[in-house]
């Protein structure tokens, strides 16, 4: 944008040489002869009129491609907010249901027990043994993988943050319980609750104000 404004101002150049020669002064090998030299300074100006508006319009392109860059830059911020924002959530949802399966696995585990016992005691069947021993393997396979789920929120929250995840953690957030409900709450499940109101009805002038339709 600069180099494109500069077309507005007087453009001055200067130029320098210097020449240098040796002529024989007789026809002696041992005459050292005469040392010509020659200096030439030169100085020109050139301007450029704006008749047709051609600079204007560079400027103003440029202008509006630095305008567009910067909306881009923005746009790509605020997408990675959204993103953080978002793997944050997942991550308190899914320590939510970690716990549950840690639940599920402890109450499937003392089933399995007991049915165990019933089977010895000859009460029950070695088809119900196989059936709470299939509930507890595939309830453990669940709670592996939101496990793991959890792991990979927890490197992009590192990741989006600017630290490195190896060295990232993220303890699991303290359940709650409403006094008025008796209902379990998560720390997200609080955020939310007081996040602000929106208004039903914007005016439509908001939209600009959005990165990527203000570079578009």
């Amino acid at each position: 944008m600069q180099s494109a404004r500069a077309s507005f101002f007087l453009t001055v150049g200067a130029s320098a040489s210097d020449t240098r020669s040796r002529s024989s002064a007789g026809s002696s090998s041992l005459s050292p002869g005469r040392v010509n030299e020659s200096i030439s300074l030169g100085l020109n100006a050139s301007y450029e009129v704006d008749v047709l508006g051609y600079i204007r319009r560079t400027v103003e392109a440029n202008e509006a491609s630095a305008l567009a860059r910067n909306a881009d830059l923005e746009a790509a911020r605020l997408l990675a907010r959204a993103t953080l924002a978002q793997s944050y959530f997942q991550l308190c949802v899914t320590d939510m249901q970690k716990r549950m399966y840690d639940d599920t696995v402890e109450a499937y585990r003392k089933s399995l027990e007991l049915t165990q016992n019933q089977y010895k005691a000859g009460v029950s069947k070695q088809v119900d043994v196989a059936q709470a021993q299939t509930q507890l393997n595939s309830t453990l396979a669940a709670a592996i993988d939101l496990s793991v789920t959890r792991a990979q929120l927890e490197h992009a929250i590192a990741v989006l943050t600017g630290k490195p995840p190896g060295a990232f953690s993220l303890p699991a957030q303290p359940l709650a319980v409403d006094s008025s409900t008796g209902m379990v709450q998560s720390a997200a499940s609080v955020l939310v609750e007081n996040l602000p109101q929106v208004p039903l009805a914007l005016p439509s002038a908001l939209l600009e104000r959005r990165p990527d339709v203000a570079g578009a």
